[in-house]
């Protein structure tokens, strides 16, 4: 009978380990999510800053120059599909004309 009631202790109590190991799992990959988070957005910001230096005619080391240029030329695709849409849109749907009609017949 101890036997039975060691073998409950032992599955209760491996339960129990296993469901505070998944919640200090889950906690600690939650902070970490909020990590990546903000390291994207502190980054983002870093590129913003680094447009508004260049778009402010400063010079900028040659990697982060390129980068500058690579941007602006997405900008201008991204202007020029903006304006395709335009286009698309502005379009007006012409039906056609009508059939002529018929001819009569000479005899």
């Amino acid at each position: 009978m101890d036997s039975f009631k060691y073998q409950i202790k032992k599955s209760a109590d491996r339960a129990q380990f296993e469901a505070d190991k998944l919640r200090r799992l889950q906690k600690v990959r939650a902070e970490a999510d909020q990590v990546k988070r903000e390291i994207k957005h502190e980054t983002v910001a870093l590129g913003q800053k680094a447009l508004e230096i260049a778009r402010a005619g400063a010079a900028l080391p040659p990697v982060l120059q390129q980068i500058v240029d690579k941007v602006y030329s997405l900008e201008a695709g991204s202007k020029s599909l903006r304006d395709q849409m335009e286009a698309i849109r502005a379009e007006v749907w012409v039906p056609p004309a009508p059939p002529p009609p018929p001819l009569a017949a000479t005899p």
